[in-house]
């Protein structure tokens, strides 16, 4: 069994790494840069209901450390 299971998994293990390196290579020609310019940050701005949660937590923080 193991090695009939080799015999298949060896033809596709090379297949997939040619595939991965043709994919590679034409994604290089066409100047693809991946995420080079590109960002998943996301600036907050800080709005009034920020405030008023803070102000509302640290009452309700204070209030429970006095009791």
């Amino acid at each position: 069994r193991i090695r009939g299971a080799i015999s298949i998994i060896i033809p596709l293990l090379v297949s997939a790494l040619r595939r991965a390196e043709d994919l590679s290579i034409a994604m290089e020609a066409r100047g693809y840069n991946g995420w080079e310019g590109r960002t998943r940050f996301k600036q907050f701005n800080w709005e009034i209901k920020d405030t008023f949660f803070l102000i509302s937590f640290s009452l309700v923080c204070f209030t429970i450390i006095f009791i």
